[in-house]
């Protein structure tokens, strides 16, 4: 599509990664991690909506593949400061969903949602901790600057018998994984001796990272996974390019299994002659042809400012998020890009929610449009003798 560029990943099918010593048998569960409810990605409603989903489906994935438990790797909420009370709500009730079922949900704390007065919001919205299953072992996030390696072992082995601990959780950031890894977050899996202080473990799953690093941890005549699922749904641009997918243990082998991406992504340069020559009909056509209304990351700089309400149209079909790059950066990727939150232009946001709350009325929303940015009686009359105000 000339320039443009698809971000969606292409999923492969479940892959086994890891098998269980001979002989061991764990029990079934579904591991995740970093699924940020209450996130509105620039802004948009429909984004944040996204996340809750995400979660509904992974329930349904549990249920589809029987598994005892659900467990969540920390950061189950985007922020630790407050959450709303419809959202505690909806992880409730999903959780008693899943009892339904015979699944008991269970998790850790991230630094997102760590504990607050002694509580984490994680286990306020009735999550269990991952204790309560005698083969798993772990702990809310905190900061592991703070502790030597030793008092972390220890508060590991708290609630539970280290010879029954097949699984380690933790909301960390292992340097053997991650090369920019950040001090408070950092564990060393190898200074953790995981096969002297835990004799029958079989993995550690970690939450944190947002995209899926593994590797094998190795001991005299043992092995063990060590490793991230990955987060659930697509919290920046750069996720798009990572395949999504959750750890399922069927209590034998351990697999990958693709979890599906609600919303395709694309990006246009509209710089230059590519925003001259700009032809918003092939993009519209495109983004009609799509199952939700895609994401559009829209990148344009001060010489092309002038043309960009050539992309109006596409709000009536996309969620539009504008970027402005630096005058002479040539490849897109390597851009510092000069928005936030904060600098989200006004007819942005206007666009942004006129497109959510018109729904799929293009007439509405041209109207509205207009009636708010121009603010003329002729557009007034006209709106009001359309919809009988």
């Amino acid at each position: 599509m000339g320039s443009f560029k698809l971000l969606t990943p292409i999923f492969l099918m479940n892959e086994l990664i890891f098998n269980l010593k001979p002989g061991i048998e764990s029990p079934s569960f579904i591991a995740t991690a970093d699924v940020h409810l209450g996130k509105r990605l620039y802004l948009m409603p429909e984004l944040e909506e996204d996340m809750n989903t995400n979660f509904v489906n992974l329930a349904k994935m549990a249920i589809e593949y029987k598994v005892e438990y659900l467990v969540i790797a920390g950061d189950m909420f985007e922020s630790n400061n407050y959450v709303k009370p419809h959202t505690i709500a909806f992880i409730t009730n999903t959780v008693e969903e899943l009892k339904k079922h015979g699944i008991q949900t269970v998790g850790i704390a991230g630094d997102h949602d760590k504990p607050l007065k002694g509580e984490a919001w994680v286990h306020i919205s009735q999550i269990s901790p991952v204790t309560v299953e005698p083969c798993f072992a772990g702990i809310d996030y905190f900061d592991y600057s703070t502790v030597s390696v030793e008092e972390l072992v220890e508060r590991l082995k708290e609630h539970t018998e280290p010879e029954n601990v097949l699984w380690l959780f933790l909301h960390c950031q292992f340097p053997q994984l991650f090369e920019k890894t950040d001090r408070k977050k950092m564990i060393d899996y190898n200074q953790l001796r995981l096969f002297d202080n835990f004799p029958n473990i079989q993995g550690v799953i970690a939450g944190d990272l947002h995209f899926a690093p593994e590797i094998k941890a190795y001991g005299p005549g043992k092995e063990a996974y060590v490793g991230y699922p990955g987060s659930l749904g697509i919290n920046d641009k750069s996720e798009f390019k990572h395949k999504k997918h959750v750890l399922y243990c069927d209590g034998k082998s351990l697999f990958q299994v693709p979890f599906p991406v609600l919303r395709t992504s694309l990006e246009i340069d509209f710089r230059g002659d590519l925003a001259n020559n700009f032809d918003v009909e092939e993009t519209l056509k495109w983004a009609k042809d799509q199952t939700n209304k895609p994401l559009i990351y829209v990148y344009y700089d001060t010489d092309s400012e002038g043309q960009i309400h050539k992309i109006t149209p596409l709000y009536n079909c996309a969620l539009v998020h504008r970027q402005q790059v630096p005058l002479g950066v040539k490849n897109l990727d390597d851009a510092q890009i000069i928005t936030s939150r904060s600098e989200t232009s006004a007819d942005e946001k206007i666009n942004s929610a006129l497109a959510y709350y018109c729904k799929d009325d293009p007439e509405l929303f041209g109207l509205a449009a207009a009636l708010i940015k121009n603010d003329t009686n002729e557009i007034l009359t006209e709106f009001k003798d359309k919809f009988d105000l």
